[in-house]
């Protein structure tokens, strides 16, 4: 029970990781739709890359192939997924910070 407790916290951290970029899109967008787009996107590209065999190389497909929620055809994560997963974060939160710094805030 406490593998199966773990796996779906590390799936959770996973998934939060990478929705750093979805604030990043809602921010230069303005508004809450780009980010709902941009979340979007991400799901759509998830499962279609990872019925292709691709998943592991695509962030926002990582956390469903390491819990196994993406069933078998997905395969499973490479140590270069968990790397593109922590990268996606860092240029997430990076560009967020730099958006509200460098943004003109006077609309």
């Amino acid at each position: 029970m406490s593998n199966g407790l773990l796996r779906i916290a590390v799936g959770a951290g996973l998934t939060a990781i990478v929705t750093t970029p979805v604030a990043l899109a809602a921010s230069a967008g303005r508004g809450y739709l780009a980010g709902i787009g941009f979340a979007m996107l991400t799901l759509f590209l998830a499962q279609i890359l990872g019925v292709l065999g691709w998943g592991a190389y695509f962030p926002w497909s990582v956390a469903a192939l390491y819990t196994g929620a993406a069933g078998d055809a997905g395969g499973s994560p490479v140590s270069v997924s968990y790397i593109l997963v922590v990268i996606t974060g860092l240029v997430g939160v990076a560009g967020v910070i730099l958006w509200w710094q460098l943004a003109d805030q006077t609309a």
